[in-house]
This record gives C-alpha cells, sequence and structure tokens, in this order.
C-alpha cells in the first residue's frame, strides 16, 4: 500500500517537473515579451524578450513590480495589474518605450491550476510598423484631401519626387490619367518637358532649402494647346519620416497677353 504512494507521488512530482520543464523552455523561446506577476504584485517569470522592454533582470524575479523602471511609458502600471486581479477584467492599451517604440500592452488574469485567480500576466506586442503606417496613411489622406478642394492643377510627389496623386485639373491639362502619372518621377512629365536645368534648379535646391518657391515660369508643350508658358508654384510638406515628406507643387497657365502676376 505505501509502495503503491510512493509510486504515485514519484510519478506526480515527475509529471510536475515535466510541466515547469515545459513551461521554461516556452517562457525562453517565445518570441513575445511576457510578464507573470503573483497576486502579491511580485514577478514570478518573464521571457527574455521582457527583459528589454521592461528593464528586467534575472534577479529581479521575487521582487514587487512597484521597484521595477520599466522602458515603456506606463506610469500607472502596478495598478493597472492589481486592478486586473481585483476585478478579473482584462485591459488593453497602447503604450511606447523610451525610443519612441509602440507597444500593444495586454494585462490579463492569471489562473493557477485550481483555476483561481493568483496574479495577471503582462504581455506586450511591438506594432510600431503599424501605427507608422497608419500615421502615413493618414497624413496622406489629408494631403489627399487638401489636393482636391485646390483649383489649380496640382501634383503631389514624395521624397524621391515620384509623383504620389494629383488632381483632376492637373490630369486634364496635361492630357494624362491618374494612373498613368503615378510612380513616374516629375522630370519624365509630359515627354520630359520638365526635364530642364532650371527647373532642376529650383526642385533640387532652392524647394530643399527654402521649403518653397514661387512664380516660377516654365515653357512647356501641352497636348492640342501647343507650345505655353507657366508658373509653377511649390511647397515642401514635412512628416515624421522619409516616407511621410511631399512636394505640393501646382501650375497656372499664362493665358496670351497675360502677365504673370495675372496668373498667380
Amino acid at each position: 500500500m505505501r509502495r503503491g504512494r510512493f509510486e504515485e507521488l514519484r510519478a506526480s512530482n515527475e509529471e510536475l517537473s515535466g510541466v515547469n520543464s515545459d513551461l521554461m523552455n516556452l517562457l525562453n523561446n517565445v518570441q513575445i515579451a511576457i510578464v507573470i506577476i503573483g497576486s502579491d504584485m511580485r514577478i514570478r517569470r518573464f521571457t527574455p524578450m521582457a527583459e528589454k522592454i521592461l528593464n528586467l533582470m534575472q534577479g529581479d524575479v521575487g521582487r514587487p513590480i512597484s521597484h521595477i523602471n520599466p522602458n515603456i511609458n506606463c506610469p500607472d502600471l502596478e495598478k493597472l495589474v492589481a486592478e486586473v486581479v481585483d476585478t478579473f477584467n482584462p485591459v488593453d492599451l497602447e503604450v511606447r518605450d523610451r525610443l519612441g517604440t509602440w507597444f500593444t500592452l495586454r494585462v490579463r488574469p492569471y489562473k493557477n491550476a485550481e483555476k483561481r485567480i493568483d496574479g495577471a500576466v503582462l504581455i506586450l506586442f511591438d506594432i510600431d510598423a503599424v501605427k507608422k503606417q497608419q500615421v502615413q496613411l493618414g497624413q496622406s489622406s489629408g494631403v489627399t484631401d487638401i489636393l482636391l478642394t485646390i483649383d489649380k492643377p496640382t501634383v503631389v510627389l514624395d521624397s524621391e519626387l515620384r509623383v504620389k496623386n494629383a488632381n483632376q485639373t492637373f490630369c486634364e491639362l496635361f492630357g494624362v490619367s491618374r494612373k498613368e502619372l503615378q510612380g513616374h518621377s516629375i522630370y519624365d512629365l509630359n515627354k520630359g518637358e520638365w526635364n530642364s536645368p532650371a527647373l532642376h534648379n529650383m526642385i533640387d535646391e532652392i524647394l530643399p532649402k527654402e521649403g518653397h518657391f514661387e512664380g516660377f515660369a516654365h515653357d512647356t508643350e501641352l497636348p492640342g494647346r501647343g507650345h505655353i508658358r507657366m508658373v509653377v508654384t511649390a511647397r515642401r510638406v514635412e512628416g515624421g519620416t522619409e516616407d511621410q515628406r511631399w512636394c505640393v507643387l501646382s501650375v497656372s497657365p499664362i493665358k496670351d497677353g497675360a502677365s504673370e502676376e495675372d496668373a498667380s
């Protein structure tokens, strides 16, 4: 009888050891920042990915979560964890680290083997690329919205001076569609009519230094209209990254007998 109980105990210990080993292997190899915190607000375990983001070291196991100085901007982290443990309600919020990288912070109640709440689990997902794309799309949409309200023929160029968008007036003036324009260099437009040394100087040299230029006269050939002179105005629009920097360029054809001041 005693031998049977001994065997059961040994089998149970081996099973527990195996489960603990599986847990440690999982935590050490998963490429996600995870921290397990007890109901006493002390750190139990964490993944290697959590070390850098939350400024942790192995000696922090057993320390209160309030004693660490995490690299993320979440001053009420301990209070947040305590509320999840008390209310059983999970929490999701977006936070940034000291370098400005965006993360989704998820705090979930932690259940033990008896299905009782025994702390919380912190999980951090890197969403920086998604956030930057959202910002870029939002800013790009804003530029496009403004573009559509401008009466003058107007085109938006990216940081490499490729066409991102153009309003209908611009397309009609040069006899092309938006699809034909998008992705092409400004200097390739209208069969290379924009590829002049003077315009190169204004766009490549003056625009980056001054941020804008106005009243630049440029001669070109237009479909069905022949030779025409137009006044070119450009303004640089700055975003947070290289992908969020544009040039908004508009043109005003000069009518026969009109002066450049009349066109502007």
